[in-house]
């Protein structure tokens, strides 16, 4: 971002970002005239810490909800910034040094859950096409920026907020969280839980499949990736590893170094990456790989 860039903030956005580093700032004016790297600093923190407070659950092989008791402040961009910016302009920060009130906020007031249906359509609903099978959906907070504290929801298959069809009369927009639809076309039950500083943790009710009779001889890739958001921030994938029969694996991130051996089931084994490779180094066993949670931002494709 150009040092001589505003980036301006409301009232409202100001108390939010504050929150961050509270003590630090007495008033809208010193944020302003803290410098534009800092408020830059502070606005993707925001984007990160504040954007992720709403949680969501499974509610039944076709709804899932965002739970209320949220009264929290999502901070978003203004669509039409995205939506009409044309192809010269990036769609990264440097897009907020010249447009003022920049943000907008999805607030949820209401004391209820937002439940949101794949097989309705619209504002409740899908956002737009006809539900697919064994993919990712993305649930988000949508709301009216003439009725704040109002909220919808919707499910998508974009993983970028800017590529989501809004239902008529909705103009903001905050990405919650996801929910994988089988090969069955049943939404798989999962707990979705906002963890310190913002990041979320994605937990499956019951462990996703990735591999079965693995045997190869030479590195091959574990396809973990089906089971995680495509494009969103990935601080990590739990897996379940099952050895059967006899023999050593190994396990690399990049199929080259190996990060570990086994030759016996592990539970819970924390990879720090959204990928996986296996090898069998010797022995007749086989071994399965299930996904069981990942912790991600959903604020992490900008």
């Amino acid at each position: 971002m150009n040092n001589n860039a505003k980036l301006w903030l409301s009232v409202g956005e100001f108390e939010a970002l504050s929150t961050l580093n509270p003590g630090k700032f007495d008033a809208v004016e010193e944020l302003i005239n803290i410098g534009s790297s800092a408020k830059e600093a502070l606005f993707w923190t925001a984007m990160t810490m504040q954007g992720t407070g709403f949680e969501s659950e499974w509610e039944s092989v076709t709804e899932v909800t965002i739970d209320d008791g949220f009264d929290y402040n999502a901070l978003t961009v203004m669509r039409d910034v995205m939506e009409n910016s044309g192809s010269s302009l990036v769609r990264d920060a440097s897009i907020w040094s010249n447009i003022p009130e920049c943000m907008y906020m999805v607030t949820h007031h209401d004391s209820s859950d937002i439940t949101i249906d794949i097989t309705e359509s619209g504002a409740g609903g899908l956002d737009t096409g006809t539900e697919a099978i064994s993919t990712m959906y993305y649930i988000y907070a949508i709301g009216k920026a003439d009725a704040p504290g109002i909220i919808s929801g919707v499910l998508s298959a974009e993983s970028a907020y800017y590529d989501v069809t809004l239902p008529a009369g909705y103009d903001q927009i905050a990405p919650v969280g996801c929910v994988y639809n089988d090969a069955s076309g049943n939404l798989v039950a999962f707990e979705s839980d906002v963890l310190k500083g913002g990041v979320r943790r994605f937990a499956y009710t019951a462990k996703q499949t990735a591999l079965t009779g693995g045997v190869s001889a030479s590195y091959a890739g574990v396809p973990i990736d089906v089971f995680i958001p495509d494009d969103w921030s990935i601080n990590g994938v739990w897996v379940n590893l099952n050895v059967t029969g006899t023999a050593v694996f190994s396990l690399s991130l990049d199929g080259i170094s190996g990060v570990m051996a086994i030759s016996a089931s592990q539970q819970m084994v924390y990879i720090p990456f959204d990928v996986l490779e296996y090898k069998r180094d010797s022995g007749s066993g086989s071994l399965d790989v299930e996904v069981v949670a990942f912790d991600y931002s959903p604020f992490g494709k900008f």
